[in-house]
């Protein structure tokens, strides 16, 4: 399983690299800052569970932002205009139990080099291999058969929190947009690493 999700975090690693530094060439031909901007994110993400609810688990992740700029004043002191942005998010992450998130949100550049995100939303869960786990262990304590619940995992909803650091990176000529990103509800948190880019 290792050896699966490490290979599939340098494809779509390599992938989004590609793309990033392509896209980043052909906008540096455009010194208008796009009024919307459509984003992809690729990187590996850690759940850490919060009680007995669900498991650890961690594996690849990949991510779909919409951003919509703000009209504000331009900053003089950093010589760009638009500094807040409106923002919308999908993620999924590839982990043994079925994960994915919604949000909706602002964006805020600190420096023409970071921005903060606030994104609150909602994410889907479906623990199978935590619920499967769960009854074998009923099971053999009671000394009971199959007749039992059969333990049928169902999609379960919650409220969550997201905070992510964007920045922007000059390397080898060209520049690049790591991220780094904190998630927490109530029954676990997500940290996650990832490379960004927009068009």
């Amino acid at each position: 399983r290792l050896l699966k999700h490490f290979i599939a975090f340098n494809f779509a690693f390599s992938t989004f690299l590609y793309a990033e530094i392509h896209s980043d060439h052909s906008q540096t031909l455009n010194t208008r800052a796009s009024e919307r901007m459509i984003g992809l994110q690729a990187g590996y993400a850690w759940i850490q569970s919060k009680d007995a609810h669900m498991a650890d688990d961690s594996g690849p992740m990949i991510g779909l932002h919409i951003m919509q700029h703000v009209n504000t004043k331009p900053d003089t002191k950093h010589c760009h205009q638009h500094r807040l942005s409106w923002a919308a998010g999908l993620h999924k992450t590839f982990t043994n139990d079925s994960h994915y998130g919604a949000m909706v949100g602002l964006m805020y550049a600190l420096s023409p080099k970071m921005t903060l995100s606030f994104m609150p939303g909602y994410i889907w869960m479906k623990h199978e291999s935590h619920l499967a786990m769960q009854h074998s262990a009923m099971a053999g304590m009671a000394g009971m058969t199959n007749t039992m619940h059969s333990g049928e995992p169902k999609w379960e909803s919650e409220y969550a929190t997201h905070f992510e650091f964007t920045f922007s990176l000059n390397a080898f000529n060209q520049n690049f947009k790591p991220s780094l990103s904190w998630m927490t509800s109530d029954s676990h948190e997500l940290y996650s690493l990832g490379l960004n880019f927009s068009f």
